[in-house]
């Protein structure tokens, strides 16, 4: 399962979703992306996978119920161990140690310096999604953040991802790369928005305007105004229960 996919350390590879009532969710993302929710297995019935057409791109768990419903994203490592040891001695704070998710890999989970929650993922059996960019695939990664070289100096000195800064969005745009390919991206929050540091995916739409139409009418809500990055449009929105997630289109 390993094959073909991008297990490089810092690559982005899962994206989970985490809220108190499951099922309006499961249903919203359903009806937004067209996915297909079934349980990981009958031992953990609360953690539903989403399919794009037969292909795994993200989870839901109300495991824990979360005070407030979000979207994280999960980076690679080699060793999971390894990595909550030099994050803890960057400034991070451990929220959940290493355990093994039966024989698919092993999860831990930080809060970073800044305070933006962030997944670590180990693949045994199973490396993440498999980097596709279909609509309803998760196709980029940000992290929202004020202070930049705080935050650049420990990805680098944790999972190694080396920062890039470039100007084509207001406020600049830093590129993060694990072994010379940009994996994420790293850039301040719009003016007015909350200032915690956190990640949000981004999922691909063919239409922008009108998977944002289908989202507001499903009872989403859009957060900020449309960016444009190389190749690519892309809005903040939320779902019905206050999650942040982008929709992304190809720039036309």
């Amino acid at each position: 399962m390993l094959e073909g996919v991008d297990v490089r350390s810092g690559t982005p590879c899962w994206v989970e979703l985490s809220t108190a009532d499951g099922p309006p969710a499961v249903d919203f993302y359903e009806a937004l992306f067209g996915w297909e929710a079934r349980p990981l297995s009958p031992r953990f019935e609360r953690y539903i996978v989403f399919y794009n057409e037969g292909t795994p791109v993200g989870a839901c768990t109300s495991y824990g119920s979360p005070a407030a419903a979000g979207w994280s994203v999960y980076l690679t490592t080699a060793d999971t161990g390894r990595s909550l040891v030099l994050a803890q001695h960057a400034g991070a704070r451990l929220l959940s140690p290493a355990f093994a998710v039966s024989h698919l890999g092993k999860s831990a989970f930080i809060e970073d310096p800044a305070g933006a929650s962030i997944g670590l993922w180990q693949p045994e059996s199973f490396a993440g999604f498999d980097g596709s960019s279909r609509p309803g695939d998760p196709v980029w990664f940000e992290l929202l953040a004020s202070d930049w070289a705080s935050e650049a100096s420990f990805y680098d000195a944790v999972f190694g991802l080396v920062a890039t800064a470039s100007g084509h969005l207001a406020g600049g745009y830093a590129t993060l790369s694990a072994g010379g390919r940009g994996v994420a991206g790293l850039r301040s929050p719009a003016p007015g928005a909350a200032g915690v540091a956190r990640w949000t995916p981004h999922f691909a739409v063919a239409d922008l305007r009108a998977a944002t139409r289908a989202l507001i009418a499903l009872g989403g809500s859009v957060r900020g105004p449309v960016l444009e990055r190389p190749g690519r449009r892309f809005v903040e929105v939320c779902d019905p229960a206050g999650a942040s997630f982008h929709l992304a289109a190809p720039r036309l």
